[in-house]
């Protein structure tokens, strides 16, 4: 024999449901009494503000310092022939400089740098970098308090340094010499 069951209408259903899980509109009076005494102090966002716009300005990428088509170019050329090339143009950069021959200096260097973030690193880039704009104003700080004679010495040692650390292995090192020679090549060149 069946029964049947019979559901109870709906608006039986909809008055017997629990009310106490849905959520209040209104606060309670004890969570309004905790937060009358906390008062949100206008310099605490102030601070908040500053931190956020330092911190964001911190996280940006400083203009490129080597220009798209020279490590894209140096990208392309696989690693061996980079390792070629830069022993060529660190030689040829030397070599330029004891004949005092400063016209191609600055483009040349930077060529050289890209080829020397791409042994280093594995790959070049435009090296926007916060760490590397901080070398470059470190650099163009020492190169501003020396006369233009000192410069020129200093474009030397720093090119010497270059060819002795990429002849050791440090790659690292020639980076940052490559670096300190195209930040002083620009400056001389410019005047």
């Amino acid at each position: 024999m069946r029964t049947s069951v019979t559901k109870p209408p709906l608006s039986q259903h909809v008055s017997a449901q629990d009310t106490s899980a849905t959520p209040r509109t209104r606060a309670t009076p004890d969570v309004l009494k905790r937060l009358k005494g906390f008062c949100w102090p206008g310099w605490l966002s102030a601070f908040l503000i500053v931190a956020f716009v330092l911190l964001t300005i911190s996280c940006q990428a400083s203009e490129p310092f080597i220009p798209a088509k020279v490590y894209e170019q140096v990208n392309e050329d696989g690693r061996e022939w980079t390792y070629d090339t830069t022993w060529q143009n660190i030689r040829k950069l030397n070599a330029d400089l004891s004949r005092e021959d400063y016209q191609d200096i600055a483009q040349d260097s930077l060529f050289i740098v890209s080829q020397m973030e791409r042994l280093d690193r594995g790959s070049a880039s435009a090296m926007s970098s916060r760490d590397t704009a901080e070398i470059v104003e470190e650099i163009e700080a020492q190169a501003a308090e020396r006369t233009a004679e000192e410069n020129l010495t200093q474009l030397t040692v720093a090119a010497q340094w270059l060819q002795d650390s990429f002849d050791n292995g440090d790659f690292s090192s020639a980076t940052r010499s490559a670096i300190e020679v195209a930040v002083i090549a620009r400056l001389v060149s410019s005047g």
